[in-house]
């Protein structure tokens, strides 16, 4: 299983709190039988935005967690451009992109760096989420992919 799927790639259609949005990752991913538990995945992503923030940029969050609910390693893009989502102190977001990482050894979890230094460039992350339609926000991500 690839780190990054058609089911991780969400083009979202109504408006999310941050909370929302967490719940709703978690659930997709669990309907896939990528996390074990929704509530303590949710948990683990919402204690670690308390150590510090996760945008990357202006308009980019990457949310992420480690922890035994987490199934495989997985990365979700969620492209929230009609619909950002507020960050907190009214710091809205366009893209989102989770990493979820199991505490289990799998050597999949290596890619992740990688992913995460292409993303840190503002250029990429302002192609990337800069669909206003699903289909394009989808070749957009396949196309970061193949970078």
């Amino acid at each position: 299983m690839s780190l990054i799927n058609q089911d991780s790639i969400v083009f979202l259609t109504k408006q999310y709190t941050k909370n929302e949005l967490f719940k709703f990752v978690c659930k997709r991913l669990s309907n896939h039988n990528l996390i074990s538990n929704i509530d303590k995945t949710v948990s683990a992503l919402l204690t670690r935005e308390q150590v510090s923030d996760t945008r990357i940029d202006d308009l980019v969050a990457m949310p992420h967690c480690e922890t035994a609910t987490i199934k495989a390693p997985q990365i979700v893009f969620v492209n929230c451009r009609r619909f950002p989502i507020d960050w907190g102190d009214q710091n809205f977001v366009n893209g989102v992109v989770f990493l979820m990482i199991p505490t289990t050894k799998d050597d999949r979890v290596k890619q992740i760096p990688r992913l995460v230094q292409k993303l840190a460039d503002p250029d990429v992350t302002n192609q990337l989420f800069n669909s206003d339609h699903s289909q394009s926000f989808v070749d957009n991500v396949r196309i970061f992919e193949r970078r």
